[in-house]
């Protein structure tokens, strides 16, 4: 438990930069958005600002990704990795956490320009009705979205610097994770597209998140019922995202004994 709290120590020194920076872009863009809107938004200022702010909480399911591989990045130009004592595993996870507490600490400053938002403009004319059922589930899907895409992200990254040790390979290192990348597609669409094998054979049952999203602001309107959940579909992400990072620690682990 030591070992792993100082990685995570080791992953906030080295990227308090990086997060320092990212606070300061998100907030000029926050802050230059809000002026811009207050100045020449009209009288739908309100309306657009928290468009704005919702179209950069979605674009946050690709933060974790960006951050981790900030972090692969840094670790393949200093080589520390190959040093260090603990396990793969613990390396890539104190990654993961790290990059989920900058993405928690970004989603913080999102939600007081929110706020200041409200001191502005006042609320909306708006009427919300959210089951708690809802939120709980876009809370848990987007949060492994962006886990799956880091995932991805790692296990390419991992393919890349285990070819290096292969003096013929080295200089077409990009080229095979490219067709990596374009085999792992081809193997989703052949599994969902061309022959519908997860849907039709593989878990073959669904359920519904029962609950309720009704917003309305200033006439706009979003109605949202249940939401349907396909067991085959989920399971196989889920499996599919393990064994990538399983793999990933078994070519880090590898590397690390070259």
């Amino acid at each position: 438990m030591k070992s792993f709290t100082g990685l995570l120590k080791k992953e906030l020194i080295v990227s308090k930069n990086w997060l320092i920076t990212w606070l300061c872009v998100l907030t000029l863009l926050l802050f230059s958005s809000l002026i811009f809107i207050i100045k020449y938004g009209g009288v739908h200022s309100r309306s657009l600002f928290y468009f704005i702010l919702f179209v950069i909480v979605s674009m946050h399911v690709f933060f974790i990704p960006i951050v981790m591989y900030s972090f692969l990045h840094l670790e393949g130009k200093t080589m520390l990795w190959l040093y260090n004592p603990n396990s793969s595993h613990k390396l890539l996870l104190a990654k993961l956490l790290m990059a989920t507490i900058h993405l928690i600490i970004s989603m913080i400053l999102i939600g007081i320009f929110a706020g200041l938002g409200v001191l502005f403009f006042d609320l909306p004319d708006f009427e919300i009705t959210v089951s708690p059922s809802i939120i709980i589930f876009w809370i848990i899907y987007f949060y492994l979205s962006s886990v799956t895409l880091a995932v991805i992200i790692t296990f390419l990254w991992t393919v890349y610097h285990s070819l290096s040790k292969f003096p013929g390979l080295k200089k077409l290192r990009w080229l095979a994770v490219l067709l990596v990348f374009i085999a792992l597609n081809l193997i989703d669409y052949f599994l969902f597209e061309r022959t519908q094998l997860i849907e039709n054979n593989f878990f073959n049952f669904a359920f519904e998140i029962d609950g309720e999203f009704y917003f309305e602001i200033e006439g706009d309107k979003v109605d949202l019922g249940s939401i349907p959940v396909h067991v085959g579909t989920e399971l196989y992400y889920l499996i599919k995202t393990v064994l990538l990072y399983i793999i990933s620690c078994l070519l880090l682990d590898k590397k690390v004994e070259v």
